[in-house]
């Protein structure tokens, strides 16, 4: 595709459905089953995987939240943890989504290095 690559294998599908992503070339990379069932045709780049989780959840009406290239993050009951394992300072906003409002307990939005913040649900 235009901006994702797929390698290791791809499989060359027919289907009443028509695909939601294709090749250039019209090959079917991606199906869906009305939402109910998905089908990826092939082994996902990084940006193709994203692209499809991305799409699924917002159709789900799914908030997701894309962190910092280092930065790991964790929601546990009303409690958000960011972790940074990078070597340089990062950012973490819960609140940059719509949703619950959220307070820092320790840290704050800047991670430094080897870092973490943990934030409460108002």
């Amino acid at each position: 595709g235009a901006d994702f690559s797929i390698a290791h294998w791809f499989e060359h599908i027919e289907s009443v459905n028509p695909p939601l992503l294709s090749l250039e070339n019209g090959k079917g990379v991606w199906f869906s089953n009305n939402d109910k069932a998905h089908y990826l045709a092939c082994w996902p780049d990084a940006a193709l995987l994203e692209r499809v989780l991305a799409q699924i959840a917002k159709s789900a009406g799914i908030t997701t939240t894309a962190p910092a290239e280092d930065v790991r993050i964790r929601r546990v009951g009303e409690h958000w943890f960011a972790f940074n394992y990078g070597g340089d300072a990062a950012f973490f906003d819960p609140n940059a989504r719509q949703g619950p409002r959220y307070v820092p307990v320790v840290g704050t939005k800047r991670l430094e290095a080897a870092g973490l913040s943990v934030w409460r649900r108002e």
